[in-house]
């Protein structure tokens, strides 16, 4: 093995600091998917059941939104050996992000010498980008991973032709944790399939063999994506719920009844507005002020200073002598396309896969820059160390963002206060009949459930969704049926008969509502956010 540039060891010591220091305090605390993960995924270990007693599930129901089993059954061991926390959920996103960082640098070897290719490397290891995905329970993290995997694997082939096997596992890997690389996969394979066509026909056998792993790898899940439940994830997140493609969709039916001409009849209709709103949407993910200055948040996708070098390295993919780099062309044009094709645009989470061609563009860019300097040794020397002391800068100005700024700013979207409420109500639940627990913030059952280490076979047994063991939880925001504490008229009375003893689990806005029919007899929050949770009995 030739030896590793010192860049490398770098980039790999930036990569694993910025996933894993402060990762059980940063974000503050978890948020409802991540229990909901962390608490299938103990379910599974305990039991070898979800949480709805399905028997190892492909997709894992959860808040109905079917969730890709792929992070889950990873979480298990993590929560097998640290706990049901912060640390046993959110381990297996951030060990394969710096897996990830890796993959970067052994794709990067396609187009560049170790040196520069470290560089890519070391611009993926410090992008807001992945740090702040690789952090959390997020699906995304692991798809993007193998997805990295996969595409090392096929860059490797004509040196091991026996690594399209690893190739073929590790895509289908990525399909099990999260939806969007279905829609960039393809085009890669397409790709590769038409560079490597004579290699592939020359070792046919093994090339069959890996596209016949794949497919029985991936039937389990195929068999389940388009069932109702598969389905219903995808209707969800479907462009056709967009507001910009109702309101355009509005917008063309009135100007076809306004005009008699039969062209603009044909031009506003409905499936010109959902072609105009796939395209918006595609664009709006490759806007500049989105990707260098708010992606994620008071941070772009990137650092600033990467800007004018991200688009000379566009220009310069396409000079590159290496014939891989239409994979990376075609990986760069799929990217956007989950977004394109669902709501909420733009979308850092469903764009997650285009961030390390994103870096190999930067360090591309930067590189050429470099290169134009070579005759002046000393203008490039400068330019070396301008390029890493604004770099070092941005990086500085993230981090702090990232782990002062935003947590403080952020803290109840991270369910502040929750795991302190269940430690509470662990120690006063059994002094009373009933208590019912505020559904303001989210679904409170699946914070209880975590946070007290529920007994998953309990249950199973007994439990619902509005209830278990002495706990009633009231409706959530959306929900049509249920107790709403939040409402003006609400009177817990009704609740209570004359003997009962309750207790009242409300947000701090609820009890401030209904303060004359409660007496407060404790508050919980966390670390960053007090006051989040008002423990109350009625007044006589």
């Amino acid at each position: 093995m030739k030896k590793l540039p010192l860049l490398f060891w770098i980039a790999l010591s930036l990569g694993i600091l910025f996933r894993f220091v402060f990762l059980s305090t940063t974000p503050p605390s978890l948020s409802h998917d991540e229990v909901a993960i962390g608490y299938n995924a103990y379910s599974i270990l305990k039991t070898g059941r979800d949480e709805f007693g399905t028997s190892f599930p492909i997709l894992f129901r959860s808040f109905d939104d079917y969730k890709l089993p792929g992070l889950v059954y990873a979480t298990a061991p993590s929560v097998g050996i640290f706990g049901l926390n912060e640390l046993g959920v959110r381990f297996p996103s951030a060990l394969l992000g710096v897996i990830a960082v890796i993959a970067v640098y052994g794709i990067s070897l396609a187009f560049l010498p170790p040196k520069k290719a470290a560089l890519i490397m070391l611009l993926f290891a410090v992008a807001p980008w992945p740090i702040n995905f690789s952090r959390q329970a997020f699906e995304t993290s692991g798809s993007v991973t193998f997805f990295l995997l996969g595409v090392w694997s096929l860059l490797l082939f004509r040196k091991r032709p026996k690594i399209l096997f690893i190739s073929a596992l590790c895509f289908v890997l990525s399909l099990y944790f999260y939806y969007s690389v279905r829609l960039i996969i393809p085009f890669v394979l397409l790709v590769f399939a038409v560079i490597e066509r004579k290699y592939l026909m020359k070792h046919i056998v093994i090339s069959s063999a890996s596209l016949l792993l794949g497919g029985l790898l991936l039937f389990p899940l195929l068999s389940v994506m388009f069932s109702p439940e598969g389905l219903s994830r995808v209707g969800i997140v479907s462009v056709v719920h967009d507001p910009a493609y109702a309101d355009r969709k509005e917008a063309f039916a009135i100007q076809a009844a306004q005009t008699t001409n039969p062209v603009f009849r044909l031009l506003y209709n409905r499936r010109i507005a959902l072609g105009l709103t796939i395209l918006e949407n595609y664009t709006d993910n490759l806007g500049a002020k989105y990707i260098f200055l708010n992606g994620t948040g008071k941070t772009g996708l990137l650092h600033a200073i990467e800007l004018p070098f991200f688009y000379i390295g566009i220009i310069v993919l396409f000079f590159l002598k290496s014939r891989y780099k239409w994979i990376a062309v075609a990986w760069l044009l799929a990217a956007p396309l989950p977004g394109a094709f669902s709501t909420d645009q733009p979308n850092s989470l469903r764009f997650l896969p285009a961030a390390p061609v994103f870096s190999l563009l930067s360090g591309l860019g930067a590189l050429a820059a470099l290169d134009a300097l070579k005759n002046n040794a000393l203008l490039k020397r400068i330019a070396i160390r301008l390029f890493f002391f604004l770099l070092c800068f941005s990086v500085i100005l993230f981090s702090y963002h990232y782990f002062f700024y935003m947590p403080r700013l952020r803290a109840i979207r991270f369910a502040e206060g929750q795991k302190e409420l269940a430690s509470y109500l662990t120690e006063v639940s059994h002094a009373y009949d009933r208590v019912y627990v505020t559904g303001y913030f989210w679904r409170p059952y699946i914070f209880q459930l975590f946070w007290q280490a529920y007994d998953p076979a309990s249950y199973q047994q007994g439990g619902t969704l509005g209830a278990f063991g002495p706990y009633v939880f009231t409706a959530a925001a959306w929900d049509k049926e249920g107790i709403r504490m939040s409402d003006a008229d609400f009177d817990p009375k009704t609740l209570v008969t004359k003997n009962d003893r309750a207790l009242f689990i409300l947000a701090e806005p609820e009890y401030n509502i209904h303060e004359d029919k409660f007496n407060a007899v404790a508050t919980m929050g966390g670390r960053l956010q007090k006051n989040v949770f008002i423990a109350a009995t009625v007044k006589p």
